[in-house]
């Protein structure tokens, strides 16, 4: 019902924003609902500068999309946030089931393996259709991984998406992936790690969409154990904190970076 919903053209005092159901290192997502029907949909504002950015990238991606398999944009807007300054603001069809992370903390900490292939397939099938339209995800992990109630999986959280531009012309390849964005332990290693030489590789490859491949892996890992794919894994840690010491805070707890 969400997703009918014209809200791009709603003045603030025809919606109630709702409780916060969800946050990320830069935004915020409250439930919302529509006056005139009481149908449901999320807001999501940036808190941050920084976070103002990776908003409208997200905005921009999400509106040029349209699949079953990818969380559907319905408007953006402009909101005046705490700090008396305005924000921009992305008006979400509500997915009802929460993330992936959060279904598997509900059913034991490990999901059944057919249920886990029934989602994987679906992954498979949003990110057939984002590599298609040029746009490559770059932060797959679970938490940015939607189930509706209906057992459909949609992917979200495009604050770290990508377009690739001129896919053959090595400088342009360098040029887009000069920086290197996502959760640390949900990356490629050659990634995480932030080595010059996985810089350089981009520059060479026939297809930087693989990194979304690394994390389909990732998510199969989580489903099964509720953990970061490489939580544990010291020397990774280790190598992540030498080559960007000033990032080191945010590898321990597996948030959200951008490594430049």
């Amino acid at each position: 019902m969400a997703q009918n919903i014209q809200i791009s053209s709603l003045h603030p005092c025809k919606w109630i924003k709702g409780k916060a159901i969800g946050s990320g290192s830069f935004g915020t997502v409250h439930l919302a609902m529509t006056r005139a029907t009481g149908a449901l949909f999320v807001v999501k504002t940036a808190r941050t500068d920084a976070a103002v950015v990776s908003m409208k990238n997200e905005a921009d991606i999400l509106e040029s999309l349209d699949s079953p398999h990818v969380v559907k944009c319905l408007g953006k807007d402009v909101m005046r946030g705490q700090d008396n300054r305005d924000r921009p603001a992305i008006f979400m069809e509500y997915v009802a089931g929460g993330s992936l992370w959060d279904v598997v903390e509900k059913f034991g900490g490990s999901l059944d393996e057919e249920v886990i292939r029934l989602y994987t397939r679906q992954i498979l099938h949003g990110l057939h259709y984002l590599h298609s339209k040029g746009i490559v995800h770059c932060d797959l992990k679970c938490k940015n991984v939607l189930l509706a109630s209906d057992g459909n999986v949609k992917l979200g959280d495009f604050g770290c998406a990508k377009r690739l531009a001129g896919s053959k012309d090595m400088p342009i390849l360098a040029r887009s992936w000069g920086s290197i964005s996502g959760t640390p332990l949900w990356m490629a290693p050659e990634d995480a790690v932030g080595s010059p030489e996985s810089v350089l590789m981009s520059a060479f490859h026939d297809d930087e969409s693989d990194s979304d491949v690394d994390e389909i892996g990732c998510n199969y890992v989580c489903e099964l154990t509720r953990k970061n794919p490489f939580s544990g894994n010291c020397h990774m840690e280790e190598q992540m904190v030498k080559n960007h010491p000033e990032d080191s805070y945010l590898v321990s707890s597996g948030n959200w970076i951008t490594v430049r």
